[in-house]
Parts: C-alpha cells; sequence; structure tokens
C-alpha cells in the first residue's frame, strides 16, 4: 500500500511538470482558434459549426473551444478552460488576436478602398468566364483530378480547386460551404503579395530596394548592411525559429507579441548578410513595418496596398488582415 502511495505521488509529481512545462503553449492553441474563428465568421461569412468542423478539427487545435460573439464581433477561445484568448474585428482591417493582458485594440483608420468592377471576363475581370471548349484537353482527365484533390476531405482538407488554361477558366470545385465569393485564409501566399507592394514601391520610383534599410537600432552592428533586397529574398542572416510545435520565434510573435515587426528586428546576425537563407515570417513582418517608413500618415500606409496592387488589379475580395 505505501509503495502505491509512492507509485500515485510520483505520478502526480510528473503530470504536474508535464503541465507546468506544457501550459505556456495552450495560449497557442487557444489564440489560433480565437484568431481562426473571428477571421472565418467575419470575413468569410461562415458558421461557426462550419469552422468547428473544417477548420479546427484538426491535432491540438482540436481541444480548444472557440465561440464567437455577433454583437462585439470577436471570437475567445479556451483550452479546458484555461488560458483565455479574444481576438476582435475591425471593419476594413480584418481580426487581430489580442496579446494577453490586454483587453481592446487602438483605434486605427480603414483603408480607403475603390471597388471597380472591371467589364472583361474572368480571370482578367468580373464578367463571367468565357465558356470555350480547348480539342487538346483531355477533361475527363481534368475531372480525375479534381476527384483526387478532394478525395480524402478529413487528410487533404481541400477548399478549392480552380484550373486556368490559357486565360480561361476550364474547370472549379469547392468543397461543401464554400463557393466562388467565400474568402480564404491567405497564409503565407501573403509573403509573396507583400513582396509584388514592394516591387509597385520601386517600379512607381518611391525605393530602392538594394539600399540598407537604415532601420533604427542597427546603426552600430553589421546589421546596417542589410538591405531590403537581403529581407525580400529571406537572405538577411538573422537569427529565427520558425518552429511551430513550440514557443518558438514566429509563435511568440504571432501569439505574444503587440508590434510583429519588431520581433525579426531585435535578433542579432548569424552571418554576414546576403550569406545566410533562413525561411522567416518575422522577416515578412519586420518588412511591413518597414513599409510605414515610407508614408508620411498612417491612413496613406494602409491605402497603399489597395491602390498600388490590390484594388488596382480588381481583387476586391482581399483584405489584408493588421496586428
Amino acid at each position: 500500500m505505501k509503495r502505491f502511495r509512492y507509485l500515485l505521488l510520483a505520478i502526480l509529481i510528473l503530470l504536474g511538470f508535464v503541465l507546468y512545462l506544457q501550459y505556456p503553449k495552450l495560449t497557442i492553441l487557444s489564440g489560433y482558434a480565437a484568431k481562426s474563428m473571428a477571421s472565418n465568421v467575419f470575413l468569410a461569412g461562415r458558421t461557426v459549426a462550419s469552422v468547428e468542423a473544417n477548420d479546427h478539427q484538426v491535432p491540438l487545435i482540436s481541444m480548444a473551444n472557440a465561440t464567437f460573439e455577433e454583437e462585439t464581433e470577436s471570437a475567445t477561445s479556451k483550452v479546458f478552460g484555461l488560458k483565455k484568448r479574444q481576438a476582435v474585428c475591425r471593419d476594413g482591417l480584418g481580426c487581430v488576436l489580442l496579446p494577453e493582458g490586454v483587453r481592446e485594440v487602438p483605434f486605427v483608420p480603414e483603408p480607403r478602398r475603390v471597388k471597380e468592377a472591371f467589364q472583361v471576363p474572368y480571370p482578367y475581370g468580373h464578367l463571367p468566364p468565357k465558356d470555350t471548349v480547348f480539342p487538346e484537353i483531355d477533361y475527363d482527365r481534368v475531372k480525375s483530378a479534381l476527384d483526387l484533390a478532394f478525395r480524402d476531405p478529413d487528410l487533404q482538407r481541400t477548399r478549392t480547386v480552380l484550373v486556368l488554361y490559357k486565360d480561361h477558366l476550364i474547370a472549379e470545385r469547392y468543397v461543401e460551404g464554400f463557393g466562388p465569393d467565400t474568402p480564404v485564409l491567405g497564409w503565407s501566399m501573403t509573403k509573396s503579395v507583400l513582396a509584388t507592394i514592394y516591387g509597385a514601391m520601386e517600379y512607381g520610383g518611391g525605393m530602392d530596394i538594394d539600399l540598407p534599410t537604415g532601420l533604427a537600432g542597427w546603426e552600430q552592428d553589421a546589421r546596417k548592411r542589410i538591405t531590403y533586397h537581403h529581407l525580400l529574398r529571406m537572405q538577411s542572416s538573422l537569427e529565427w525559429d520558425e518552429d511551430y510545435g513550440d514557443l518558438s520565434d514566429v509563435n511568440r510573435m504571432l501569439f505574444n507579441s503587440e508590434d510583429m515587426s519588431q520581433a525579426q528586428a531585435e535578433k542579432p546576425l548569424l552571418a554576414e548578410p546576403g550569406t545566410l537563407w533562413n525561411y522567416s515570417s518575422g522577416t515578412t513582418n519586420l518588412l511591413s513595418g518597414l513599409l510605414r517608413n515610407e508614408f508620411s500618415t498612417h491612413q496613406e500606409y494602409l491605402n497603399y496596398p489597395y491602390e498600388a496592387v490590390i484594388d488596382k488589379i480588381g481583387m476586391h475580395s482581399m483584405t489584408i488582415e493588421t496586428d
């Protein structure tokens, strides 16, 4: 009996130690669920049930319980009643996960949008695509490819497949609950969007991406040699850990930072700029923060991506969510 008590005590101590180590990570699960629920309901117009069934039924995230409140346009989430996190939504700015201990977001102006319909067929405009049959296309094989993309929904979780050929839409399919007008999370495709915005800035003569960033705090060390081009190529040689399974640099930035543009800026160099490639979401957020320095006002900064790229090409359904 005494040995049993000792064994039970050892197990409790072990469980307590594991909980102590894992407890801080719960903020990632609840934070992810809150932000995902908020964006999918507020921006995509999906139901809470749809998000729970299609987005949150994955390992670990399924442990979080997220809800959306229409009146406050916000989502909250907990994991076993612990680590409550909240995401709030704002017109034109999308939804943002509040850092722990923060109860509201400071006022930020809404970007100005010009949503003019382009009177040409999709994909270059907003008119229906042309109904064209190409003799060289094996449409049965195209259908088989789409069948394959949706064959195992629990594993693949495919949302949408579009097949474009010679500027024509030749096939499309959507999972139940999604359609041509359903916005979906852009994830790291936003890295390419930001790079395109920098391209528009350089094309318009507003900057030279081969120049050093001039970032405050880098003047006294080798980081002063880092250029915009280094950052755009993810060859700044700055330290960064993009491990999503731990309390890494990327998760601290995404789930704890009030200003995500600073996370990468605070890291030291590991090598000479331009000599080391490292995938870094922190680098992209740093570039977004540096872009702000190119404008006199925050309103101009928020307007520019839409004026220069997004609305200019008719991508009116896109919203860039801010931190």
